[in-house]
C-alpha cells in the first residue's frame, strides 16, 4: 500500500496551518542566519560565509540524485514496493552525498582555500552529506503527509540551529564569532538536523509503507529502470538552484566577496515580497494538481489567477515600504556596514513582485505535464548568467548583477505564463476576480 497519512488528492491536509507554519518558520530563520552572520562578520567575511553556504547546497542538491522528486512519484502510487523502493532511495541518496563531499570539498578549498584551513574545510564540506540526507528524509516525511516536519527538515532546521549556535556565541562575545566558528556551526546544524529527521523518515516509511504482494524487482533492475528519470529530476534540480544563485558565484568570480555580500543580504530581504507566495504553495499545489487531472481548466485557471492576485495585493503595501525606507531597513537590519545594498534590494524587490506577476509558474510547470520546458527556461537562464551576467557583474559590480537577475527572473516567469497559456490553456498569471470588477 501507499503513505497512509498521505493526504487525498484535492483535499488540503488537515496539518496545513502547521505546514503553513512551519514553511514561515523556516523562511525567518534563514533571514535571521543570514542577518546574524553579517552583523558578527561584517560585509567581506559574511560574503565567504554566504558563498560557502551556497556551495554547499548546490553540492547537496547534485548529491541527492534526483531521489527527493522521484520519492515523492513512488509514493503517489507509482510502485507497488513502496517500502523498499523508498529505503533504496535512501542507501542512494548516502551514496550521492559521500560523492558529492568529495568533489565538493575539494572544489571548497580551491575556492575559499585562502580563507579556510584544509581542516576546517573538509569538516564544513561534510555539510553536504548532511544536507543531502536530511533534504531527501523530509521529502520523504512530506510524501508520508507529516508536512510540517518534512518542510521544516527540509527548509529551517539548518538555520534555525546555526542560528541559536552563532547568537549564543555572540552572547559570550562578538570576537568569539569568526568565520571558522560560523561555517562550524551550519556544519553542526546540518548534522544535528540529519540526526533526527533520517531516524524519522525511516521509523515513518517503516510504520506506514509496506510492499505488494509480488516481489520487488533487484537493486540493479530497480536503477536501470529510474535512471533516466533520476538524472532527469536532479538535473532540472540542480539547474533551477544554479539559475537562483548564479549570481553569487558569478560575483565571487569577477568581483569580491564584499559584492557576494551585498547581493546576498539584498536577495534575502527582497524575498520578504516573495514570502506569501511561497507559504501558498504549500496548500495550492494538491488543488492544482487535482483540477489538472480532473481536467477542470475553468476552476484551475480561476484559482491560479485569484491566488496571484490575492497574493499582488497584500504584498505591495510591503513592496512600497522596502521601496520607500530602503536604507534604514537595510541598516536596521544588517548594521551600517551593508548600507550599500540597499538599492540592490530595491532592483532585486520590483523584480520579485513583478514575478509574482506571473503566478505559481514553476509548480503548474511540474505539476501539469512541462517539466521538459522547466529544464529548458533554466538552462537558457544560466546561458545567459555564464555569458552576459559575467560581463555585467565585472563592469557593474552587485548592482549590475541585480538588474540582470530581476530581467532574467521575470523574462523566465513570462516565458513560462506563455508556455502553460499555449501548451496547456492554463492562464496562471494575476488577474481581478469578476466578482470585483
Amino acid at each position: 500500500m501507499g503513505a497512509s497519512g498521505a493526504p487525498g488528492p484535492g483535499r488540503v491536509p488537515s496539518g496545513a496551518i502547521r505546514t503553513i507554519g512551519a514553511r514561515g518558520g523556516s523562511l525567518l530563520a534563514t533571514f535571521l542566519l543570514s542577518a546574524s552572520a553579517a552583523r558578527f562578520l561584517g560585509p567581506e567575511l559574511a560574503g565567504a560565509f554566504f558563498l560557502t553556504y551556497t556551495i554547499v547546497a548546490l553540492f547537496a542538491t547534485v548529491g541527492r540524485l534526483g531521489t527527493d522528486n522521484l520519492a515523492l512519484r513512488l509514493m503517489g502510487g507509482d510502485t507497488k514496493s513502496p517500502l523498499t523502493d523508498i529505503t533504496r532511495l535512501l542507501v542512494l541518496a548516502s551514496v550521492g552525498g559521500i560523492a558529492a563531499f568529495l568533489v565538493g570539498a575539494v572544489v571548497l578549498l580551491l575556492v575559499l582555500g585562502d580563507r579556510l584551513s584544509p581542516a576546517i574545510g573538509l569538516i564544513v564540506a561534510t555539510c553536504i552529506f548532511a544536507q543531502a540526507l536530511a533534504v531527501v528524509s523530509g521529502t520523504v516525511l512530506r510524501g508520508l503527509g507529516m508536512l510540517a516536519s518534512g518542510v521544516f527538515a527540509e527548509l529551517g532546521s539548518l538555520p534555525a540551529i546555526a542560528t541559536i549556535i552563532l547568537a549564543s556565541l555572540g552572547l559570550i562575545g562578538p570576537g568569539q564569532v569568526t568565520l571558522s566558528a560560523a561555517l562550524l556551526a551550519m556544519t553542526v546544524a546540518a548534522w544535528a538536523t540529519m540526526a533526527w529527521a533520517v531516524p524519522l523518515a525511516v521509523l515513518m516509511v517503516r510504520r506506514k509503507l509496506s510492499d505488494q504482494g509480488t516481489a520487488p524487482a533487484r537493486a540493479v533492475e530497480f536503477l536501470r529502470e529510474h535512471r533516466k528519470r533520476l538524472a532527469s529530476m536532479m538535473g532540472t534540480s540542480v539547474l533551477a538552484y544554479g539559475m537562483v544563485w548564479a549570481p553569487v558565484f558569478v560575483l565571487s568570480i569577477v568581483g569580491d566577496l564584499t559584492q557576494v555580500s551585498y547581493y546576498s543580504v539584498a536577495l534575502r530581504l527582497a524575498n520578504i515580497v516573495a514570502l506569501l507566495p511561497t507559504i501558498q504553495i504549500s496548500y495550492l499545489a494538491p488543488e492544482f494538481a487535482r483540477r489538472f487531472y480532473a481536467h477542470d481548466l475553468t476552476g484551475l485557471n480561476a484559482l491560479a489567477g485569484r491566488s496571484a492576485f490575492q497574493v499582488s495585493a497584500i504584498t505591495a503595501v510591503p513592496l512600497m515600504i522596502l521601496i520607500v525606507f530602503a536604507s534604514p531597513i537595510m541598516t536596521i537590519a544588517f548594521g551600517s556596514e551593508f548600507a550599500p545594498a540597499a538599492p540592490i534590494m530595491v532592483i532585486l524587490s520590483v523584480g520579485v513582485f513583478l514575478v509574482m506577476l506571473m503566478g505559481q509558474v514553476n509548480q503548474l510547470m511540474l505539476l501539469c505535464g512541462l517539466e521538459s520546458t522547466a529544464l529548458a527556461l533554466s538552462f537558457s537562464g544560466l546561458v545567459i548568467w555564464v555569458t552576459v551576467g559575467t560581463w555585467l557583474s565585472a563592469q557593474s559590480g552587485a548592482v549590475g548583477t541585480a538588474w540582470l537577475g530581476a530581467v532574467v527572473g521575470v523574462s523566465y516567469s513570462a516565458a513560462a505564463a506563455v508556455a502553460l497559456k499555449r501548451r496547456q490553456g492554463i492562464r496562471s498569471y494575476a488577474r481581478i476576480p469578476s466578482r470585483l470588477r
